[in-house]
C-alpha cells in the first residue's frame, strides 16, 4: 500500500505520547520509506524531522487558538494538527489552502471524520494569526526564531514574555525542554541563545575529503570554510554514496574531526612509507569515522566499541576502502586490551547537546538521562584510556556542557591516574549555522604524558 508523506508521518507521530520518548526517524533501510513513492520521501523527512524539532512551538500555537489544549487532544488528531500547522508555518512548498484541505482529508483517512471540522477551524485560526517572516527580529511573545537572521512573527501573543518568563519563552519559541533550557543558560550564559536558535536549523550534509581527487569528480560538492571538508549540495545521491563506498569521502562534521586531527598532528607518520611506528586505539569507535580519518592520514589504528554491530560495519568498510591500517578489536567490555598504544582517542557517550540540529530527537531523550551516571561513565572511560596510552590521550564529546567537558577532564587530572598527564590543549566549540562554515558543537582535549 502506498501512502503520501502526510499520512505516513501522522501515523508515526500519533505514537508520540510521552514528551521524552519521541519516535525515531526511520533509517534509510527501514520499511517506513517503502510506504510511499520516492518523490514523497523528501517531504516526509522534512515534515517528520521538522515536527520533532518544533513540537513545543506547535503545541504553543495550538494552545493559543484552540479551546482544547494540545495535551488534551486525541493523539491522532494532534498528529494531524502538527502536520498541518507545521506546513502552514514552516514549509515553503505548500499553499495554505492545500495544507488545510489535506489535513481535513487526512482525518477521514485515519478514521477521525468527526474531528474534521475541529481541525479545519484550528488551522484557519492559525491562518488568522497572519504569520509573517521578518528579518533580524527579536524575542517577543509574538515571535519565534527560524534561524539567526529570520523570525516568524504573529499578530498577537503566542508565547510567554521573554522578559518576565525567559525560560518558558525559550522552551516554547525554540522548542526545547525546560530542564535543558535551564542547563544551557546556567552553563553558557547568553551564548545559550545561539545554541537554542541553531537547534532548529536543518543541517547540511558535510563530508571529510579523504582523497583529494574526490571534489574534482563531483558536481555536488561545494567547498567548506574548513579545508579538507566539503558541503554536499542537493542531498546525497548515488554519486556521493559511491564516493563514500570507495573511501573518497566520509560523512563527518568539522567539529567531530578535531579530535582525530589532533591525534594525527601529535603522532605524525615517521617513516618514509607514510606510516606511524606506533598504534593508536580508538576506544569508543562507533562506526569508525575517526578511525578511518586517522588511518587515511597514515596512523595504524585499533578500534573497539561496546556496539558489536557498528564494529562489524567498520570491518566491512575497511574491506572496501582497504587502508591496510585498521584493526578491529572485539567489542567492549569483553575485549581484553593490553596497554602500549602510542595514543588513545576517547570519544565518550554524552548528552549530544552540541548536535541538537543534526539529531532532532536528542533534546527530548535528554530528559530521561541520568547525567551523574553519564559523567561517571565518561571519567571511567578517560581513565581506561589513560591506562592504555603511552604518549597521547585525547578526550572528546558532542556536548557543549562544561560538566561533560572541562570539568570531567579536570576531575581526571586531579586524581591519581591523572598525575602523569598534562593538559596541552582544549577547545569547546559552539554550533555555527552559517551555510559555508556550518559546524556542530563539541569538545576536545589533548593530554600528553609528562616526561
Amino acid at each position: 500500500m502506498t501512502l503520501d508523506a502526510r499520512t505516513a508521518c501522522a501515523r508515526l507521530l500519533k505514537e508520540w505520547i510521552v514528551l521524552g520518548d519521541p519516535p525515531r526517524i526511520p533509517s534509510a533501510e527501514n520499511d517506513f520509506w517503502s510506504q510511499f513513492p520516492s518523490m514523497e520521501r523528501g517531504a516526509a523527512m522534512d515534515i517528520l524531522s521538522g515536527i520533532l524539532r518544533r513540537r513545543l512551538t506547535l503545541d504553543a500555537v495550538i494552545n493559543a487558538v484552540s479551546h482544547r489544549r494540545s495535551d488534551q487532544l486525541d493523539p491522532v488528531v494532534r498528529s494531524i494538527l502538527w502536520v498541518g500547522i507545521y506546513q502552514l508555518l514552516f514549509s515553503d512548498h505548500i499553499a495554505d489552502y492545500a495544507a488545510i484541505d489535506s489535513s481535513v482529508r487526512l482525518a477521514a483517512k485515519l478514521n477521525r471524520n468527526r474531528a474534521g471540522g475541529f481541525i479545519n477551524a484550528v488551522l484557519r485560526s492559525v491562518q488568522r494569526l497572519e504569520p509573517t517572516l521578518i528579518q533580524d527580529g527579536k524575542p517577543s511573545a509574538r515571535s519565534c526564531p527560524l534561524d539567526r537572521h529570520r523570525w516568524l512573527s504573529f499578530n498577537r501573543d503566542i508565547f510567554p514574555s521573554p522578559l518576565t518568563k525567559k525560560i518558558s519563552y525559550w522552551m516554547c519559541a525554540a522548542s526545547v525542554p525546560e530542564g535543558l533550557v535551564k542547563a544551557l543558560f546556567a552553563a553558557l550564559g547568553d551564548d545559550a541563545l545561539t545554541v537554542l536558535i541553531d537547534a532548529n536549523v536543518r543541517p547540511p550534509v558535510i563530508c571529510r575529503v579523504d582523497r583529494p581527487f574526490a571534489p574534482e569528480d563531483s558536481t555536488r560538492l561545494q567547498p567548506h570554510a574548513d579545508r579538507g571538508w566539503a558541503l554536499v549540495g542537493g542531498g546525497v545521491n548515488g554519486e556521493i554514496v559511491a564516493a563514500i563506498e570507495r573511501g573518497d569521502l566520509s560523512p563527518q562534521d568539522t567539529t567531530a574531526g578535531v579530535a582525530g586531527a589532533w591525534m594525527i598532528d601529535a603522532l605524525k607518520p615517521a617513516d618514509s612509507r607514510g606510516e606511524s611506528s606506533g598504534e593508536v586505539l580508538d576506544l569508543c569507535a562507533g562506526l569508525g569515522t575517526k578511525t578511518v580519518q586517522m588511518a587515511m592520514a597514515g596512523l595504524r589504528v585499533a578500534a573497539t566499541d561496546i556496539d558489536e554491530e557498528k564494529l562489524e560495519l567498520l570491518k566491512k568498510r575497511e574491506a572496501r576502502i582497504k587502508t591496510g591500517r585498521i584493526r578491529v578489536l572485539p567489542a567492549l567490555p569483553a575485549a581484553e586490551i593490553a596497554p602500549g598504544f602510542a595514543g588513545v582517542l576517547v570519544d565518550v557517550p554524552c548528552s549530544n547537546t552540541g548536535v541538537l540540529a543534526r539529531r532532532p530527537e536528542v533534546r527530548w531523550r535528554i530528559m530521561s538521562l541520568n547525567m551523574q551516571s553519564l559523567r561517571d561513565t565518561q571519567v571511567k572511560l578517560l581513565r581506561k584510556g589513560a591506562n592504555l596510552a603511552q604518549e597521547v590521550l585525547i578526550y572528546s564529546t558532542c556536548s557543549v556542557l562544561p560538566d561533560e567537558n572541562q570539568n570531567s577532564v579536570r576531575s581526571f587530572l586531579a586524581g591519581d591516574q591523572g598525575k602523569p598527564w598534562e593538559l596541552v590543549r582544549e577547545v569547546c566549540t559552539l554550533p555555527m549555522t552559517e551555510p559555508q562554515s556550518w559546524h556542530d558543537g563539541g569538545y576536545a582535549a589533548l593530554l600528553k604524558r609528562r616526561a
